[in-house]
Formats: structure tokens, C-alpha cells, sequence
């Protein structure tokens, strides 16, 4: 019966501590539950340019996107990340 009373009280306080890094961090939501797409890029010929492709997208007024380098030189991961603000902004190419 002892030991319960431990058990039971180790829990409680491990949840609290929990609940508590929960409230203070918070919660890193990936692409998945905060919107947008991940799209893989592979160059054509060479090494692909993640500066130009980096460049072409802010062109295009699309929000936050992020370009990372992805497996072999050719290889590139574009993010795009939620479009609230890019629909909410005037857009020329409509």
C-alpha cells in the first residue's frame, strides 16, 4: 500500500512537469499540422543552384519558402510554408 502512495505522487509530479515544459516550450509543429507542401526538385543537368531556385520563388510571392540541399548535388527540398499571407497580399499574376 506503501508503495503506491509513491508511485501515485511520482506520477502526479511528472505530469505537472510535463504540462508545465508543454506550456513553456511549446510545441514544434511540422509541415504536416501547420499547413503548406514539401516539394523534391532534381536538376536536369549539373548541380542545382539553390540560390537561383531560392531567388525564382521570392519572385513569386508565394509566403515563406525554404530551400535545402537534399541527398545528392542535383537533389533540392523545397518548403512553402502556409500561403495566409501570400492570398492575403495583391497578387499581379492573377
Amino acid at each position: 500500500m506503501a508503495i503506491r502512495n509513491y508511485v501515485f505522487s511520482l506520477t502526479a509530479l511528472l505530469s505537472v512537469v510535463s504540462m508545465l515544459l508543454f506550456g513553456a516550450l511549446g510545441i514544434n509543429l511540422g509541415i504536416d499540422f501547420s499547413g503548406g507542401s514539401v516539394i523534391e526538385l532534381k536538376a536536369h543537368e549539373g548541380d542545382a543552384d539553390i540560390e537561383d531556385i531560392r531567388g525564382r520563388l521570392y519572385e513569386l510571392n508565394i509566403g515563406d519558402v525554404t530551400v535545402k540541399p537534399f541527398g545528392s548535388p542535383q537533389d533540392v527540398v523545397v518548403r512553402v510554408h502556409s500561403l495566409e499571407m501570400a492570398v492575403r497580399m495583391p497578387s499581379r499574376h492573377r
